[in-house]
Formats: structure tokens, C-alpha cells, sequence
């Protein structure tokens, strides 16, 4: 049975992405036939990517979870169950984790699976039970975010078509042509029309076109990098004093700084010659109105967030802010925030006290405690650090519930695993990081099997316990206009099934009338708000905690630096059962050659990565690709594959912002 008649309807994609692609779905005979691009949103303009365009193929996949599955705990074996008895099963295991050990003992884990602004719809079921345990921090941007906000008060952007006024783009940390189709088609136009494109990134990217200057700095030294382009800009007096006295905060002592840093030094420890820091220089000078575009790759280290401070300050020195053709992309919080309010009024606080990225470290003393843990949204057995601790942990757990679409490796480790409704099936609203819109994705044809949405469930079990009903609405038309009315946004639900909602502020030159939401009004290099971390309130460079230079000893056992980037084909650990990319269709690590030759490895071997943490196996691909002493791996696998470069990888925060430090990484490669 459909939700809608036969037709297309307007929809937005709900992956954890910069693109925010609004859609046309296309419903024949009462199924999900075609997703397509919808012009209605100037940023997408009716692009879309492979994963986008195969949602009705996902939908639809033999491998998808459509009932509730319960483990055998003699054999492993999962078993098809009714709901009622997996939500009695469900109601009785808290009743009892409440009783006996207390609300404390039942963990909550909610990751970005998908980005709907019901996701807090949770929140109203758990402050019902008490007060349980859940996460902090960011598995994500955080760190460089944080930096981001504390230079220049609000997180915002010029619109990506912009970029094709620039005459000179710089990509550092970020690959659009992987993780922004939208940005990465306006690069190519400006390109075209003679613009001068450098990237700086530690392998050769994919936004790496031809034409393009190619900047591979050792990973984890940005901010050094950036430092030593701001030392040589100073020096050769190409600053912007003007708009520097006017709107930056700090500079003079960021002068005095940078003489405390020797070019030479620099050079040595980036691994980039003065000739190529002096070249990116030149291209400033010629055109010092340009494009910065910066990622978070740089800031998955655990200096990251200085080390965007160091980077991010770079277009303001020749006031390239606030102007056409110029200005700072990193994210766009333009448009209001959006959450869900409907929150129980006595409610019990959610104890949010075990960062996301040390669950393993934090459950390896607490594990006794925890009896329960749910999981939805996350993949923690493929996406988070430290995998082989995670597991160790999660099997001293008595009972796990994950809420899932297929049988990924944390729903195999589960106890119970509930079939959720997915892309199209539910009512959701949203608003991305990538743009100001906000998008509606209406439930259009009805769930798969006896697949849930979770606020669904949630509703479906608090009937169980006797909760607040009035706190789990069902989720319909009338559900969606009160979270619009609740957050103030200016647009209905009947509005946002047409086209999505541009916020009325939103404005496609970022900062265009140079007013910045900092303490002082001014772009901040000098920021006070450092000290919230206990750093310093300039920006600065230390070393990563995981290097050849900040462990020496541990470098002379292991002396590959590992980095990770996301893969094309794949959101994370989504997609991969579609199999997108020829390129990534096998789990591969990219390592240099002269570093192959030494190890006698071949192009097509099969290798073990490893270091003190544990091993994974997967193909060779020797070139240079990558610079010699390093190895990258793409993100995401695992499920299956037994390659998830997170087994290698420890749990750490970041500097600043309480993100994860996934870069901070030492291996050694060997043939198997």
C-alpha cells in the first residue's frame, strides 16, 4: 500500500553531507521508481550524486532488514520475532536495568545515520525512564567549527556559485570532489573560465585536476604550513592594513608570534620547499581577493583546532572577507537552528558523559555497570576508533538493541535488532550544514516489511512503560507544523512539500557587511575564547601526539604515518552494499612506492597494516599517490570486510570543539 498516489513529489536527501540535495521521487504502481535532482534548491540546482540517485534501488535491496531479529545466545544465530515480543522483550530488560542497577546503566548511543531534525524526538522517551547515560563531542568538523566560530563569530559562507567569480580558489583539507559535488562542479566552471586552482592535501586528491598546483604537506603540520604563508605574506608586505585595522583583532601580536618560527624549519618539518610556500604566496599577491575553501581533514588531528586557526585566518590578512569572488567556505549556519521541544517538562537529565570517540576507554571501566545499551543512527563497530576495544566492551554488556536497515558489524553484535523505516517511509524535516535551506522529506510510500521509524518505536514503547503520550506525538503533517511553529521558521508543511525554505536573512556573500559575532565585533586572530580549552588565545602549532617527532620511539617501530578521507561510492560505512565506485570496490591502501620497494611489495598484493592496536588485511595500490612515509585508507570499511582502519586507530579528542583526532595514527605495513 502507498502513502501517496502515483506521481513526483518533492523530497530532500537525509545523509550526513554538504549537499542537502533537494529531490523529485518518482512513485509508479505504488513504488519508489526514480530519484532525480530538483532545480528548486540553488545550491543542488538539480544535481545529484550516485548515492543519491540509487535511494530507490537501497530501498528496495535483498539484503535489507525488515523484521525484528533476535539472537540466539547459545548459537549466535539471529531469528525473525513479532514486535510485541520485541517490545516486551525491550520493556522488560529497562524495568529491570532501572530496578536493579539504576537509569544509569542503560546506555543510549544516536550517531548521524541520517540527519533528521527528529532525531531528538529520543530525547522525549529517555528523560521519561531516568537518568540515563549517553555521549558528548563530535565524531566529525567539531574541532574546526569551534575554531571557525571563536575567529569570525558565525559559521557562514558565500553560496558555492560564487566561486565562479574567483581567480584563484585554495582547497586545503577538503575534497570536494568526493564530499561536495555541488562546490567541486563550480570549481571546475571557474577553472574554465581561467581561474587559478591550488590544493593542499597529503595525497594526491581527487580535486586534484588537471592544472591544478599540488601542495602535499607531511599530515598534521597545516598549521605550521599555513603559519609559514603567513610569515612570507607579512614579510613581503602584501597584507590588507587597512581592512586589518578595521576588522582584525590581534594581528600585531600575531606578528611578534610568527618571528618565533624559522622558515627553514618550517620547510623541513611540512615537508614542503620554501620555493612552493613562496609560490602560493605569489598567487596571493596576484589575486588577493580569492576563494579559501578548508576542510576538516586537517582537523581530525589532535591539534586540530589550532591548526584551523592558523589556516583560517589566511583571507583576512589581504581582506579577502565579505566579497565576491573571495570569502571563507568551511559550513553554513546562516539559517535558525532547528530542534525538537517537545521535551517532558519534569523530566530526568540525559547524563551525557562519555565522549563519542572514547566510548571503549570510558566502558572499559564502567562496563559492569552498563546492562543495556541502545543503538541507532551509528555504526560503532565500523566508524568509531578504537574497534577492537569497543567490541571487548560491548560483548560484557547484557543486552544490546541496535535499530537498523541492513545487517551491518555493530547490528551482527547485537542482541536485538529492529528493522527502521528509511528514506521516504517517514515524515522528516532539515536543515543542512552545507546550505541555509530548510527541506521537508515526506513519508511517501509505507515501510518495507514491518519497518519502523523511531519515532514510531519510541511511541510504541512508551505505550509499554505507561509514559507521557502527549511527549511521543505520532509523527504526521500536524507533528511537522508544530516543530516549524516551535522553532519560529516562516514556512508549513504544505509550503515545503513544493520547495524547500531559504531562510529570509540568508545572505550568499558571507560576512558582506563586516560584522562578526565575536567579543570584540572583529575578525578574532587574538581569541580569549582559546582559554575555555586551556589554550593559547593566538594561534600556534604543536606537534600532533602521534608523530615521528612527538614519539620518536614509538615512530622507529611503526614509522608509516596513517590518514583516512571518505570514499567515493560510500557515506561513512553507508552505501557500500550498493557497490557506487569501480574505484573503491575492494578495501585498498594507497602507499607510496619508494616505501613499497623497501617492503617488497608489489601493486595488487595483499598487505597487513598494523601497530600496537591490532591488524587489518586489504590490497596494495603502490604509486604516488601518496607522499613517501605515509599510507591512506578510505573510511568506511568494514561490515564483513574485516578492514576498518579503525582498528588501528585510538580514541582521542581534539584540542579544542571535542571532536575526534582520527589522524593521530602510526602503522607499519607488511606482505601476508
Amino acid at each position: 500500500m502507498t502513502c501517496k498516489p502515483d506521481g513526483t513529489y518533492t523530497s530532500v536527501c537525509p545523509r550526513d553531507c554538504f549537499g542537502g540535495c533537494t529531490l523529485k521521487v518518482t512513485i509508479e504502481d505504488g513504488k519508489i521508481v526514480k530519484v532525480a535532482g530538483n532545480k528548486s534548491n540553488t545550491n543542488s540546482d538539480g544535481y545529484l550524486c550516485s548515492k543519491g540517485a540509487s535511494y530507490h534501488k537501497r530501498l528496495y535491496h535483498p539484503d535489507r532488514i525488515t523484521f525484528p531479529m533476535l539472537k540466539e545466545k547459545n548459537t549466535g544465530e539471529f531469528s525473525r520475532i513479532s514486535w510485541d515480543e520485541a517490545l516486551d522483550i525491550i520493556a522488560r530488560k529497562l524495568t529491570d536495568s532501572v530496578r536493579d542497577c539504576g537509569a544509569e546503566s542503560i546506555m543510549y548511543m544516536m550517531g548521524y545515520g541520517h540527519m533528521g531534525k527528529l532525531n531528538d524526538y529520543a530525547k522525549s522517551f529517555w528523560m521519561q525512564l531516568g537518568s540515563i547515560t549517553s555521549c558528548y563531542g563530535s565524531l566529525c568538523m567539531a574541532a574546526g567549527k569551534t575554531a571557525v566560530k571563536y575567529t569570525y563569530g558565525t559559521v557562514m559562507q558565500n553560496h558555492n556559485s560564487d566561486l565562479q567569480n574567483a581567480r584563484l580558489i585554495i582547497v586545503w583539507g577538503s575534497n570536494p570532489a568526493n564530499t561536495n559535488i555541488h562546490r567541486m562542479r563550480n570549481i571546475k566552471a571557474a577553472v574554465k573560465k581561467g581561474a587559478k586552482l591550488i590544493v593542499i592535501d597529503p595525497r594526491v586528491s581527487e580535486t586534484m585536476i588537471e592544472g591544478a598546483v599540488r601542495i602535499h604537506p607531511r599530515g598534521g603540520t597545516d598549521g605550521l604550513l599555513a603559519m609559514g604563508i603567513a610569515k612570507i605574506m607579512i614579510d613581503r608586505n602584501i597584507c590588507n592594513h587597512d581592512f586589518i585595522h578595521k576588522h582584525v583583532l590581534g594581528f600585531e601580536e600575531y606578528c611578534e608570534r610568527l618571528k618565533e618560527y624559522d622558515l627553514d624549519e618550517i620547510s623541513a618539518k611540512t615537508g614542503i620547499a620554501l620555493e612552493q610556500i613562496n609560490e602560493v604566496v605569489d598567487h596571493i599577491e596576484e589575486n588577493p581577493v580569492y576563494a579559501f575553501i578548508t576542510g576538516s581533514g586537517k582537523s581530525r588531528y589532535s591539534n586540530g583546532g589550532q591548526t584551523e586557526r592558523c589556516v583560517c585566518i589566511l583571507p583576512a590578512l589581504t581582506g579577502s572577507i565579505g566579497v565576491s569572488g573571495g570569502g571563507f567556505y568551511f559550513s553554513d549556519d546562516q539559517n535558525p537552528r532547528i530542534s525538537w521541544k517537545n521535551l517532558p517538562v519534569k523530566g530526568y537529565e540525559i547524563n551525557e558523559n562519555i565522549h563519542v570517540g572514547k566510548v571503549a576507554e570510558a566502558l572499559e571501566d564502567e562496563s559492569s555497570r552498563i546492562r543495556l545499551l541502545w543503538i541507532e543512527k551509528a555504526n560503532p563497530l565500523v566508524s568509531s576508533p578504537d574497534i577492537t576495544g569497543m567490541k571487548k566492551v560491548m560483548d560484557k554488556i547484557d543486552f544490546i538493541v541496535t535499530v537498523e536497515h541492513f545487517m551491518t558489524d555493530t547490528a551482527l553484535d547485537s542482541d536485538l535488532v529492529l528493522p527502521a523505516a528509511m528514506f521516504s517511509e517517514k515524515d522528516d524535516i532539515f536543515s543542512i550544514y552545507g546550505d541555509s535551506y530548510i527541506q521537508l522529506m515526506p513519508k511517501l510510500v509505507e515501510p518495507q516489511g514491518e519497518c519502523k521509524s523511531e519515532p514510531e518505536i519510541y511511541r510504541l514503547l512508551g505505550e509499554k512503560l505507561g509514559f507521557d503520550l502527549a511527549y511521543l506525538p505520532v509523527i504526521d503533517e500536524d507533528a511537522i507544523n508544530r516543530l516549524i511553529k516551535d522553532n519560529n521558521i516562516n514556512t508549513t508543511y504544505e509550503e515545503l512539500k513544493e520547495k524547500p525554505y531559504l531562510y529570509e536573512g540568508y545572505n550568499e556573500i558571507a560576512y558582506e557587511d563586516l560584522v562578526f559575532d565575536t567579543p570584540s565585533g572583529k575578525i578574532e586572530i587574538f581569541s580569549e575564547q582559546m582559554k575555555n580549552w586551556g589554550k593559547d588565545p593566538l594561534p600556534d602549532y604543536c606537534e600532533s601526539v602521534e608523530s615521528r617527532y612527538s614519539k620518536p620511539e614509538l615512530y622507529s617501530k611503526y614509522p608509516l604515518q596513517l590518514f583516512s578521507s571518505h570514499a567515493p561510492g560510500m557515506i561513512n560505512s553507508q552505501f557500500k552494499e550498493m557497490k557506487l565506485s569501480v574505484k573503491n570496490s575492494v578495501p585498498k591502501v594507497q602507499v607510496n612506492s619508494m616505501d613499497a620497494e623497501k617492503r617488497d611489495i608489489a601493486n595488487g598484493d595483499l598487505v597487513g597494516i598494523y601497530n600496537d592496536r591490532g591488524v587489518i588485511e586489504m590490497i596494495a595500490d603502490v604509486g604516488d599517490m601518496v607522499r613517501e612515509g605515509e599510507v591512506h585508507i578510505y573510511a568506511g570499511w568494514g561490515d564483513g570486510t574485516g578492514a576498518s582502519v579503525n582498528v588501528l586507530i585510538p580514541g582521542r579528542k581534539t584540542d579544542i570543539g571535542d571532536a575526534t583526532a582520527y589522524h593521530d595514527c602510526l602503522v607499519e605495513i607488511g606482505k601476508v
